[in-house]
């Protein structure tokens, strides 16, 4: 005669049971997480990059633009380039004047970064005081003041991305 052998129906739904009650209290978690995961990112690509533009600015020796101007981030949320004191006649008057300057022209400026945040982050574009941020060669900030860049979630979260007039950029939380 054979012995019993396997699981019955009552142990196996009891351990369903349990798995169900466990991802039950996990998933929202893991959801909330995964937002402040993703917020974080954005907040670390704004970072990186205005410390891309003022090591760029030190190291060309010229002025370095991060811009959050959607008509000039070229499909991006925000670009870092070198302005040449040129650009792109966007005024569309038939002259590239100071009007014009701070646009990013590939053809002639260096391009260091087009950055696009990950889904569910935006900048707060209402909080922001100013589109353009330059960093002199020396790496301090032309404006003579600082700079603060919201960074939201969906979830409502958010992140500041402090620059400093003497251009340290730092990450609040």
């Amino acid at each position: 005669m054979r012995g019993n052998s396997g699981f019955s129906l009552f142990e196996v739904l009891t351990v369903i049971a349990i798995i169900a009650v466990v991802a039950a209290i996990a998933v929202p978690n893991m959801i909330a997480w995964r937002n402040r995961a993703k917020l974080g990112e954005g907040a670390r690509d704004i970072y990186s990059a205005f410390q891309l533009a003022r090591s760029g600015a030190a190291k060309e020796n010229a002025d370095v633009i991060v811009s959050f101007d959607t008509s000039v981030t070229q499909g991006g949320d925000f670009i870092v380039f070198i302005d040449d004191g040129g650009g792109i006649d966007a005024d569309d008057d038939g002259v590239i004047d100071d009007a014009d300057n701070g646009q990013a022209d590939p053809d002639t400026e260096t391009i260091f970064k087009i950055g696009k945040l990950p889904s569910g982050v935006t900048i707060d574009y209402t909080a922001l005081s100013i589109k353009k941020v330059t960093f002199s060669s020396n790496g301090l900030l032309k404006t003579g003041f600082g700079l603060t860049v919201k960074v939201l979630s969906t979830s409502g979260e958010e992140r500041e991305v402090v620059v400093s007039s003497a251009g340290r950029v730092r990450i609040a939380y």
